[in-house]
Parts: C-alpha cells; sequence; structure tokens
C-alpha cells in the first residue's frame, strides 16, 4: 500500500497460487474526493466499482493480519534494520490451532515486518487447504509503505469506476 498524507492511498493486492480463485488483483485508490477500485479477474474480465463498493485496506490492515498473525505459534525471528527503521521478522511454521481461521489449514507459513509501534510494513502467508475434493495451495504477499506527505494521484483507469 502507498499511503501519502491525509488518508490518500493506493493498496494493490495480488493472489496466486493453485487455488482456482477467480479474483488475481485488487487495486483501491483514495484521494480527499474519490474511492474507487479496479479488480482483474482469472479470465481477464477488469472490473470498476465507487465508493459504494470499494474494499478498504484497513480491514486487511488490521483484521484480516491479526487472523494470520494468531493461526500458528508467532515468534520473533529476528531485528532488522529497514531505511533507518527498526523491524521485526516474525514467523509462524506449522499447523494452525483449532480455534483458528485456518484450522482446516497445512504446510500453513507466515512472516510479517512488524515495527515498534505495531505498523505491519509487509506480510507473506501461504498454506494448502482442500477446495471441492482437491488440495491447494494459496499464497497471499502484501506490503504496505509510508509515504510521508506525497500526493498519491489518481490511476489511469479510476475515472471508469
Amino acid at each position: 500500500m502507498k499511503r501519502g498524507h491525509g488518508g490518500q492511498y493506493l493498496y494493490d493486492l495480488h493472489i496466486g497460487g493453485s487455488e482456482r480463485n477467480s479474483i488475481r488483483a485488487i487495486t483501491v485508490f483514495r484521494n480527499d474526493s474519490m474511492l474507487v477500485q479496479r479488480t482483474v479477474y482469472e479470465n481477464g474480465t477488469v472490473a470498476h466499482v465507487g465508493a459504494e463498493k470499494a474494499a478498504t485496506p484497513e480491514k486487511e490492515r488490521y483484521g484480516d493480519v491479526y487472523s494470520k498473525l494468531v493461526a500458528s505459534n508467532t515468534t520473533v525471528a529476528e531485528t532488522i534494520e529497514r531505511n533507518g527503521t527498526r523491524l521485526y521478522r516474525v514467523e509462524s511454521v506449522g499447523e494452525p490451532d483449532t480455534s483458528s481461521a485456518y484450522v482446516n489449514a497445512s504446510n500453513y507459513e507466515f512472516s510479517a515486518l512488524i515495527s515498534p509501534e505495531g505498523f505491519v510494513h509487509e506480510y507473506h502467508v501461504s498454506y494448502a487447504t482442500s477446495r471441492d475434493g482437491r488440495t491447494v495451495t494459496v499464497t497471499v504477499s502484501l506490503q504496505f509503505t509510508e509515504r510521508g506527505q506525497t500526493t498519491v494521484h489518481p490511476p489511469v483507469w479510476a475515472s471508469k469506476a
């Protein structure tokens, strides 16, 4: 997520793996006067929606990240410095807890870079699960990047929503 000042952002989520998920990428743009979303489907179809149906990264930033973080035993693997900022790399590897949202997953792996203030800079999750009687692998990677006083400009497709 590229985040500017005043609640401006450009949010990109890419979905991969062997799971047959029709959505492959979601991009959300928000500035002071506009909130639009572009969704790219596996078959190449592209859909644009306005504020009434656009996803917001806050759910992804907090709620969904939390469910991934607590799914399995999570430990701090190391402390690193990136661009002068101390970050903690946390890892979860192993079978998810029976009370987690990922209880039916196997080969669960999660890693994240988190600031001392709790800001999740990026995460990666991979697991196997069963869908329609077959085993699929799901992988999701997401990055959140603060951009300070940067102005985030609308993408070309924003006028189509």
